[in-house]
């Protein structure tokens, strides 16, 4: 997925599915917003088991990751 149909997809749903880490199952919906070309995501707490929480552990141990982004489609 490029940029622009990242970009054409967020602006067009209300809530995003991301899967993150390796021991969740499913799906969580997430709410993104683009501004400025620049694409945040609404980050409900920093629990242990958040998202947020899995992606930065992910990060420590593979820095390969933030290189390749990626939007995946429930």
């Amino acid at each position: 997925m490029n940029k622009d149909s990242a970009h054409a997809y967020i602006q067009s749903h209300n809530l995003i599915g991301i899967k993150a880490g390796a021991e969740r199952p499913d799906f969580l919906e997430i709410w993104m917003v683009i501004v400025r070309n620049r694409i945040f995501a609404r980050s409900w707490g920093l629990a242990e088991r958040s998202w947020y929480t899995a992606f930065l552990k992910i990060l420590k141990d593979r820095s390969d990751v933030a290189k390749r982004p990626a939007i995946y489609r429930q």
